[in-house]
């Protein structure tokens, strides 16, 4: 029983090890996704400056000029230039797969964290039974001398009878 309760706490702890892992991997997903939706919006904000005489205000193309936010949704205004357009929808996809990874790291992070959970109950159990099996050995052990002493008792008082007769 002992036996299969720490290959379940290897196994769940190689499992954790790779949801770590997974959990990094995740993390750097974010990053890069992160980083490439900085780099769209120095680019939009480059192209916006250049068509504009201005730059965009706090780095979020809704609020530059001729991007402002319309009833109809964000977005470059008609009149802008595709190179710009096409920008604006890179930016988008970009904040869209950094939501999308960030996600991602939040369901692993739940996941790892049900496993560490998962792992301290396991190791908790095998300690007690640890300790269970301790105190059962313990108690056989004792079980054994106590029995030992019986058998000696009795070969004494057996000694004792046969020395009285003599």
């Amino acid at each position: 029983k002992v036996r299969r309760q720490q290959e379940g706490l290897e196994e769940s702890t190689r499992e954790l090890a790779l949801l770590q892992a997974m959990c990094m991997d995740v993390e750097e997903q974010k990053q890069e996704a992160q980083d490439r939706a900085e780099l769209l919006q120095m680019q939009l904000d480059i192209i916006l400056e250049k068509q504009t005489g201005t730059a965009a205000v706090a780095h979020d193309p809704r609020a530059a000029p001729g991007g402002a936010e319309t009833a109809g949704g964000t977005g470059p205004a008609p009149g802008q230039s595709t190179e710009l357009q096409a920008l604006h929808s890179r930016l988008e996809k970009a904040e869209a797969e950094a939501s999308k990874v960030a996600t991602q790291l939040q369901e692993a992070q739940r996941a790892h964290a049900r496993e560490v959970a998962l792992l301290h109950k396991a190791m908790r159990t095998l300690e007690s039974s640890n300790r269970q099996g301790a105190a059962q050995s313990s108690a056989r052990e004792l079980q054994e001398l106590l029995e030992q002493n019986r058998d000696l008792q009795a070969s004494l008082n057996r000694l004792k009878q046969q020395r009285q007769a003599m």
